[in-house]
């Protein structure tokens, strides 16, 4: 057993959802609970800029996949 701090994993599924996803993300960057990954699940078939949107957010915090 390791002395390693807990991480909360966050699966959030994503299709067309450009209207909702930052605000989806911010919730989740806004919790107290720092030790958190959220991995992002895009659906093949999104045609909006839900993934534009995911991977600006990634880049600028790697806790999001």
């Amino acid at each position: 057993m390791s002395d390693a701090t807990p991480i909360v994993s966050i699966i959030t599924p994503v299709y067309n959802s450009e209207a909702f996803i930052n605000k989806a993300m911010d919730s989740v960057q806004d919790q107290t609970y720092p030790h958190w990954e959220l991995l992002v699940v895009m659906d093949a078939g999104t045609t909006d800029r839900s993934p534009i949107l995911v991977q600006q957010r990634a880049k600028e915090d790697p806790r999001i996949r």
